[in-house]
């Protein structure tokens, strides 16, 4: 990517070297124009200690910029487990990007407005939503007491808890508490997800198909959503053939519920959760038996 100019771009403005030792000539110019006209450069170790070949350089390529007070930032302790309750590196980094003009996404913080030190964060970016995906940390001990994180926005939001189904919270800073075990996992949007609604046929008879259609309501969504399908007999058992994921593109989606003349007739009811907007829909289909054979009386 570096090789490419995308550093040249300019719309980075900060850039991670994780243990980058081995740089070619090339990318080694590229980090040093950026780094010489205003970019921030944070790496954990010596950067270019080695060639794009893996050979020991007798000099670094870029060991006039990680000298204290040059334009690359070196951070070594990044490389070490840090002990608990230390937060030494963690709020140099956050100086330095600060120091950067950067504000991050979104940032963690305890009850008290310090820093949560022990949380490991996932991101991944669905269309205009992102997911966040949050996990205790207790490498370096800690109990299994439940714990209040504080996440915080740049601005409000709409916020949809994936593992706690209900309306979405309007704000520029939420509470989740996670156990020692379970990740909290939440999705991010600047607006409302569009709602999904499903159409389906109210009866249908064994021998046949029945289809139904899954569509957003009003504005078409630029993300897959994935809509988890369970369908339970009358019973009220769940029939694993009829269980299924399905991904709704740009807010369009069909799904089949193919009734053989050996399944139960009478209320069949069919949910779906629509997983990234943590809402739970339901429809019921009542099965009739087969007609008869054409001829047959």
């Amino acid at each position: 990517m570096i090789q490419r100019g995308v550093l040249r771009t300019g719309h980075i403005r900060v850039l991670l070297l994780p243990h980058a030792i081995a740089l070619s000539p090339e990318e080694a110019q590229q980090i040093r124009d950026f780094a010489t006209t205003g970019g921030t450069v944070l790496t954990d170790s010596e950067p270019g200690l080695f060639d794009a070949h893996s050979r020991r350089l007798a000099r670094p390529l870029l060991a006039d910029l990680t000298v204290a007070g040059g334009p690359i930032v070196l951070m070594p302790e990044l490389q070490r487990d840090i002990k608990a309750g230390d937060l030494t590196s963690l709020s140099r980094m956050q100086q330095t990007l600060k120091s950067a003009g950067t504000l991050p996404r979104f940032t963690l913080s305890t009850p008290g407005g310090g820093l949560a030190a022990d949380i490991d964060a996932r991101v991944f970016r669905n269309g205009d939503a992102i997911i966040i995906g949050l996990h205790r940390n207790l490498a370096n001990g800690g109990d299994n007491a439940g714990r209040e994180i504080v996440i915080g926005f740049r601005e409000p939001v709409y916020v949809y808890d994936l593992r706690h189904p209900g309306p979405a919270q309007h704000a520029a800073q939420i509470t989740l508490t996670l156990d020692a075990v379970a990740p909290g996992l939440i999705a991010v949007a600047p607006t409302p997800l569009p709602t999904l609604a499903v159409t389906a046929p109210a009866e249908a008879r064994l021998g046949t198909v029945a289809e139904f259609a899954i569509a957003s309501v009003g504005t078409t969504p630029n993300s897959t959503r994935i809509v988890h399908v369970e369908a339970t007999a009358p019973d009220g058992t769940v029939v694993p053939a009829f269980t299924a994921n399905i991904a709704v593109h740009r807010g369009h989606a069909t799904w089949h519920l193919p009734l053989a003349s050996t399944d139960p007739t009478g209320n069949w009811t069919v949910g779906m959760v629509d997983v990234l907007a943590a809402r739970t829909m339901q429809h019921t289909l009542t099965v009739l038996a087969a007609l008869p054979p054409l001829g047959r009386h």
